[in-house]
């Protein structure tokens, strides 16, 4: 029988507001994989479209750093290859959407 997930939850609490507190973290959901990106499944081809979209790497940090071009060609090769000698390969196709 084939299983698919049907779904990805993300999920953050305060740790500052929990660490001052009563130590009882408040969850609460960040957002959806589907209801984010607007994916139809997560089915590997809708995952590749989310990687070239890109937008929740740094959402709701208070660390978020500047990220170029560059950068972001970085994030995106990293997510797109899993080995280090596929990178080029596969992110030959960014380089020229980011125009680098």
């Amino acid at each position: 029988m084939f299983q698919e997930v049907l779904d990805h939850e993300t999920w953050t609490m305060n740790l500052k507001e929990a660490n001052e507190g009563d130590n009882e973290p408040k969850w609460y959901k960040l957002y959806s994989a589907k209801d984010a990106y607007e994916m139809n499944s997560l089915e590997p081809s809708e995952w590749n479209k989310l990687i070239e979209k890109n937008e929740n790497y740094y959402r709701d940090s208070s660390k978020r750093p500047l990220c170029d071009s560059q950068c972001k060609l970085q994030i995106l090769c990293d997510l797109k290859s899993g080995r280090s000698h596929d990178r080029h390969h596969l992110c030959h196709d960014l380089e020229y959407n980011i125009g680098l």
